[in-house]
């Protein structure tokens, strides 16, 4: 099998791919503190015509 393990092959990774040479990116978290209820986003009459106009627009 070319020198390829046969559950090498079923992972779905090809031996060609690895990372490129050059800096190594790290994943670091992120927070996160969203809209409360009071604080949330406020829809007016004017987004709904608009909503109106898309609909009739791109239909």
């Amino acid at each position: 099998m070319n020198d390829i393990s046969a559950d090498f092959i079923l992972s779905g990774r090809s031996p060609r791919t690895s990372p490129a040479p050059g800096p190594r990116i790290n994943e670091v978290g992120i927070s996160y503190n969203g809209r409360t209820y009071k604080e949330g986003k406020h829809i007016g009459w004017k987004d709904g015509f608009r909503a109106i106009w898309c609909i009739l627009k791109y239909r």
